[in-house]
């Protein structure tokens, strides 16, 4: 029997809508009635009438296919598992923190520990060979698979100082006994003693969180800023980790016990710059407002295309809640759907809370020049330059 056409399918379906049986179909068609029924069923499943296409593609035909794209192979973002509830409590932290201007930033005091180890293998470290020398001994990173000697470190920073270091030889011995007296009382109480107005941050692992470290932060008359769980992207000080390690693997003499370590982290965290703690600081607009406009999600840390100008109170390369919502939709083809009432970017700029936690901040009187496109004062317009 011959095979149906596109249009003798679509015929056949059009047979069967007006109430004939598949019978009946299949003899006008001059097909087995198998056919029709399966027609009928692919319809319902699939929601087209056609059918499988079995031709298998090569591998390289699948990377070009992907390239042509855009696309490229990359490592992915390793991010923390997050379920609803804690998509849900980042979403409402960042929803109250998102409008933070830059000087409530700055009475924040940003605290975190890391761990350091001797063997680090970040995937950074590449060696130039041909093909075939893979397995050269100039060609071979010897790695220990457990890191070899590590110890973890305590740091905080504000704005302008840095608190501490605390370092501990033995990770298990951090318990909340030992973090109230080694960090609390050794560095952040007389640090709060002397700067009014401080707000501490820790996230929310079990030392800080116990009881014994509660108690000790309410008598003691420290404010602690609240911290969603699952959350280490929203931290700034995480980047000085990074900064940290790097300056580790720069070095000549590369550590070979814990006490080398100990000694080399001492020596870069004394030289670090003071503008790069502020660009830190600064820095925690962006992705508390992206944190909220992504819903909680790992999307935290996108590039902007716009710059704020003198004017938003933010210096430049530094983001801002007005910065963030727009650079979002200056974006082809949404450039000239911003440009008026009732567009995706302006209703998004309606979610986005003040400092007080109620209304809607005012789009303040900004240009924003991205790709030849000026957007001026509380009605956005769209012109080439």
């Amino acid at each position: 029997m011959p095979r149906l056409s596109e249009v003798d399918r679509h015929r056949a379906l059009g047979l069967l809508q007006a109430g004939l049986p598949i019978s009946e179909v299949s003899l006008r068609m001059n097909v087995n009635r198998t056919t029709i029924f399966r027609l009928r069923q692919r319809l319902h499943e699939t929601d087209t009438t056609r059918g499988k296409n079995n031709q298998r593609i090569s591998a390289n035909t699948a990377r070009r296919r992907l390239s042509t794209s855009g696309l490229r192979a990359r490592r992915p973002y390793i991010g923390p598992i997050l379920a609803q509830r804690h998509r849900h409590q980042r979403t409402l932290w960042a929803q109250e923190h998102a409008a933070w201007d830059r000087i409530q930033w700055r009475s924040v005091v940003f605290s975190d520990e890391s761990r350091f180890c001797i063997d680090h293998a970040d995937g950074r470290v590449c060696v130039w060979r041909r093909s075939g020398e893979r397995y050269q001994a100039d060609c071979v990173r010897e790695h220990d698979r457990w890191g070899g000697a590590s110890l973890m470190m305590w740091g905080a920073i504000s704005y302008n100082d840095r608190i501490g270091p605390v370092f501990f030889h033995n990770r298990r011995a951090i318990n909340a006994q030992t973090y109230v007296q080694d960090v609390l009382q050794a560095h952040v109480v007389p640090y709060t003693a002397m700067h009014r107005n401080i707000v501490f941050r820790q996230d929310n692992t079990r030392a800080h969180t116990a009881r014994y470290t509660q108690q000790f932060l309410e008598q003691s008359n420290i404010q602690v800023l609240p911290w969603p769980a699952l959350s280490p992207d929203l931290n700034s000080i995480e980047h000085l980790w990074d900064y940290l390690q790097r300056r580790l693997d720069c070095q000549d003499h590369q550590p070979q016990n814990a006490a080398d370590i100990e000694h080399s982290l001492r020596r870069h965290w004394n030289a670090i710059p003071r503008h790069f703690l502020q660009t830190l600081v600064y820095s925690m607009g962006r992705p508390t407002s992206w944190c909220y406009l992504s819903e909680g999600t790992c999307d935290a840390y996108r590039s902007p295309l716009a710059t704020c100008g003198k004017t938003c109170g933010y210096p430049h390369r530094i983001d801002c809640p007005v910065h963030v919502v727009t650079s979002r939709f200056l974006r082809p083809p949404l450039y000239k759907s911003f440009t008026g009432p009732g567009s995706p970017a302006s209703q998004l700029f309606a979610r986005l809370p003040n400092s007080s936690g109620s209304g809607s901040v005012q789009l303040p009187t900004v240009e924003f020049h991205v790709r030849q496109i000026v957007v001026t004062g509380d009605s956005p317009s769209y012109r080439t330059a």
